[in-house]
């Protein structure tokens, strides 16, 4: 037997496979088993043409309640993407900070490789930034130095890297000079989410 060969579809060592690939919760995180409300609705509808090409923004900020369907629509958006062959670097904001420390801690230029790595990726997701946490400044002006390096590519033509933010804080508490950049009219989109729990909701 062939230890290599390819794991049949569907059985669990495939959807293994595609979880850590993806770094996704659940292959069933589609925008078809998403069922949005007036709130999630536009969010919804945004991420979608996102996906499909249809829609020509570069930054798009979440922002909404812990469990209103934020993480679901990312997935959806990473799987829609996976399946026109474009590749996504997808990470929670805590797992971003453990990695850049990490790196940080081994010298030489092993920080700045990384670092360069989030801020060159065609398609960067960046999930949970507030998720329950205290940011050091450290942390913030990182993630500040990452969006405001793509921003400043955005003119840049056949580069245009795509950034989604998604956050649990109210807008205001968030850092200022990282929301400005996705409040640009031309590139950038802000998407609030609402304050009820995706999870609660029965389906429509």
């Amino acid at each position: 037997m062939n230890d290599l060969a390819e794991p049949e579809v569907n059985s669990p060592e495939w959807i293994t496979q595609k979880l850590r690939r993806f770094n996704i919760s659940s292959l069933a995180h589609t925008f078809d088993a998403f069922y949005p409300d007036a709130n999630t609705k536009q969010a919804a509808s945004v991420l979608r043409s996102l996906s499909n090409g249809e829609l020509n923004k570069q930054f798009i900020l979440i922002y909404g309640t812990v469990g209103c369907g934020k993480t679901h629509l990312i997935e959806a958006t990473i799987l829609n993407w996976a399946e026109h062959g474009i590749y996504t670097r997808y990470q929670t904001f805590s797992e971003m900070a453990r990695t850049l420390k990490a790196q940080l801690g081994k010298g030489g230029d092993h920080y700045e490789s990384m670092f360069n790595r989030y801020s060159q990726v065609k398609h960067l997701v960046v999930d949970d930034f507030g998720m329950g946490t205290t940011e050091s400044r450290f942390e913030i002006s990182d993630l500040e130095d990452i969006i405001d390096l793509r921003y400043r590519k955005r003119y840049y033509p056949g580069n245009e890297m795509v950034t989604i933010l998604a956050s649990n804080k109210d807008i205001k508490d968030l850092p200022t000079r990282v929301v400005s950049r996705f409040f640009d009219q031309e590139y950038g989109t802000v998407l609030y989410m609402g304050d009820r729990d995706y999870r609660r909701r029965s389906k429509q």
